[in-house]
């Protein structure tokens, strides 16, 4: 039945990425002590709901695995198999607050950047290109070299979100990152230039950021580096359209909810009356 749905969301033009986060989440529901055994038609609204509960703290992976079971179970209603949506209680639910973006300030950037390079360079060099590409964690660790064109000034982001891939022009800051990471690659089983997972990059950042001091939260990301990027380019009066070629959002709302405010600014702002 997963096989009959995953061709059901092929045909409706799915992303390859999120059919499979979505087969994964079916598989994830179906390893829970409470449901190990049974099958995916005999679950109801109790068993889901536990599931779900059971994502303490970690609200994207829930938002993720709740939209999979609503669409496998809605899928499964209007095919016949069941005689009652059980993920219907789940549709009042109201979608995930966007918690406010922090961006690093120069300051900070400046500080994450020394303490990463204090326990290797290779992590601040790659910390550094991420930023200055402004791209997604999983778009710059599976930049491979041939992906990069020094000559035509471009990045050729191949692994994306949504699977559109793009091309991202590459600044004066981008290329000195890039080519120290060139210079310091190393061979390994992905091919790729850093040879390591998403998680790693995360983790990078976040070691710097706890050497720095810096609090718990949106500063200790991997994704604050991409909030950066917008808001910077965005405070030197580059266009929003411009912004959301670059850091490839289908529309321009998305792009402006990752403009932050830096800590003093609306101090600052107030002041002028």
């Amino acid at each position: 039945m997963i096989g009959e749905w995953g061709d059901w969301m092929e045909a409706v033009g799915m992303a390859e990425r999120t059919q499979e986060l979505y087969t994964y989440a079916l598989w994830k529901l179906l390893s829970r002590p409470f449901t190990r055994g049974r099958n995916l038609l005999e679950l109801g609204p109790s068993e889901i709901t536990a599931h779900l509960a059971a994502f303490k703290g970690k609200a994207h992976s829930k938002a993720m695995h709740r939209k999979a079971l609503r669409c496998f179970y809605k899928w499964a209603t209007r095919c016949g198999y069941l005689d009652r949506d059980p993920t219907a209680i789940l549709q009042g639910a109201k979608p995930p607050h966007r918690t406010r973006q922090e961006p690093f300030s120069q300051e900070e950037l400046t500080r994450l950047l020394i303490a990463a390079a204090w326990r290797s360079p290779r992590r601040a060099w790659a910390i550094l290109a991420c930023y200055a590409l402004g791209c997604r964690r999983t778009e710059f660790v599976m930049l491979r070299r041939e992906d990069i064109d020094f000559e035509r000034r471009l990045v050729h982001l191949r692994v994306t979100k949504g699977d559109r891939p793009r091309d991202v022009d590459i600044g004066p800051l981008a290329e000195c990152a890039l080519r120290e990471l060139l210079a310091l690659e190393r061979p390994n089983p992905y091919g790729t230039i850093l040879g390591v997972r998403p998680n790693q990059l995360t983790e990078w950042v976040n070691r710097a950021a706890r050497d720095c001091g810096f609090p718990e939260g949106r500063k200790r990301r991997a994704h604050t580096l991409r909030a950066t990027f917008v808001t910077n380019l965005g405070r030197r009066g580059v266009p929003l359209a411009v912004i959301q070629e670059l850091v490839g959002h289908a529309n321009a709302t998305t792009t402006s909810a990752y403009f932050g405010v830096l800590q003093g600014e609306t101090a600052q702002a107030v002041a002028v009356l």
